[in-house]
């Protein structure tokens, strides 16, 4: 157990270390010293807080989270699940990377997620369908691949909806068309879907994308 350190010079710490009944003391270069205070710092949270990109975050309290451009790098954290009174995590013009954790379904007051422009890759979670109450979901340029969730026709509160320079394919599902009511801006360019020649009307007439939809699958 670390009992305390000491930077008693430019060049060295000293740890002190307790293991039951003997004390342990290590004298140590900064260099070889960092990764052990990496450890220390990022471990420092208090109960009822996690660590997320070398801030603590209350579990309860933290309403956002507001990082763009802020030169994040690295996954999102699964821990980021636990702040379910979460309702804007916006982290756009960073380096992320890895897949969007699964956690995220249980950020269900989440009302404006933005993670563009970073390198998130796999496919979009059907469990971003849970987030009923977001109102904004922007996860242009990225490189997510697979096919548009149908779950996102369960968020009947969304008025903008980025996913374009992605790596999509499929076609775009039909599920689309339960908010398209809502829908100020839904971009979907610059991917590999099947319904490609239709994106440009998609970025200002949905409803006719909608009506395309249902009378291709009329004749199915």
């Amino acid at each position: 157990m670390l009992l305390s350190y000491c930077f008693c010079s430019p060049f060295y710490f000293i740890f002190f270390f307790n293991d039951t009944a003997t004390t342990e003391i290590y004298t140590l270069s900064l260099h070889d010293a960092l990764p052990i205070l990496n450890i220390i710092l990022y471990d420092s949270c208090n109960d009822g807080e996690i660590e997320l990109w070398g801030e603590c975050y209350s579990i309860e309290n933290t309403t956002e989270i507001l990082l763009p451009s802020s030169e994040l790098t690295g996954e999102i954290p699964e821990s980021i699940g636990n702040l379910i009174n979460l309702n804007s995590l916006v982290l756009y013009n960073n380096q992320l990377s890895g897949e969007i954790p699964e956690s995220i379904e249980n950020l269900t007051n989440l009302m404006w997620l933005n993670l563009y422009n970073n390198q998130l890759t796999g496919e979009i979670p059907e469990s971003i369908g849970n987030l009923t109450n977001l109102t904004s979901l922007d996860l242009g340029f990225n490189q997510f691949s697979g096919e548009i969730p149908e779950s996102l026709g369960n968020l009947t509160n969304l008025n903008h909806l980025w996913l374009y320079h992605n790596q999509l394919n499929g076609e775009i599902p039909i599920t689309i068309c339960n908010i398209e009511l809502n829908l100020e801006h839904f971009y979907i360019y610059d991917n590999k879907l099947r319904s490609e020649e239709h994106t440009s009307e998609l970025q200002s007439r949905t409803n006719l994308v909608c009506r395309l939809l249902l009378e291709k699958k009329k004749t199915q």
